[in-house]
């Protein structure tokens, strides 16, 4: 018997399911964006044209770094170089700090590597919470979530679809990294 209000944007559907939201004639399209700097809102919106504009009360903040791995190793050298970067530069916490994948860690470059940068890598939630680790999670997992700074791990061979790179791209606050691998 209490209100109920839903938050839907359609530029984040990466199930690709049907429309669930119920119909009402009470909608109100939010077009500012809050959570992220200016250049990664930038970054993001571009991939899925979204009709949607960063909050004025936002920080300008840095671009995104994005780099090109000819392979795994390469890309995971990148990652730690970044990361060491952040940490040193913006004093980056592990619980301030995600690593996204199109892929599950296991088939990622990441794959028996047990720390990166120096933090310990973690695939759970509460851990990385608690700043025990830096959390690695694929897109879809992560989706819903955010992080300060955010590296995103992609492939060319295998690239995501627009619309999980807006999802993943947008989870990112204030730094953001992608570093995609050529195979």
């Amino acid at each position: 018997n209490g209100r109920l209000a839903i938050f839907h944007d359609p530029n984040q559907n990466i199930f690709n399911d049907e429309n669930t939201v119920p119909h009402t004639e009470a909608v109100f399209n939010l077009k500012i964006n809050c959570r992220n700097t200016h250049e990664i809102h930038n970054y993001s919106a571009k991939r899925v044209n979204a009709d949607v504009q960063p909050s004025p009360r936002v920080p300008v903040g840095v671009p995104p770094i994005e780099r090109k791995a000819a392979d795994a190793r390469e890309q995971r050298e990148l990652c730690e170089s970044i990361i060491k970067t952040w940490k040193s530069d913006y004093r980056i916490e592990p619980s301030r700090l995600a690593i996204l994948s199109h892929r599950v860690l296991s088939r990622s470059c990441l794959n028996n590597v047990p720390k990166v940068a120096g933090f310990p890598i973690t695939g759970d939630l509460g851990e990385w919470k608690r700043g025990n680790g830096v959390l690695f999670a694929t897109f879809a997992a992560f989706k819903g979530l955010e992080s300060d700074a955010v590296v995103l791990l992609t492939s060319q061979a295998a690239p995501p679809s627009p619309s999980d790179l807006y999802v993943a791209s947008s989870r990112a606050k204030h730094l953001l990294a992608v570093v995609e691998t050529l195979d």
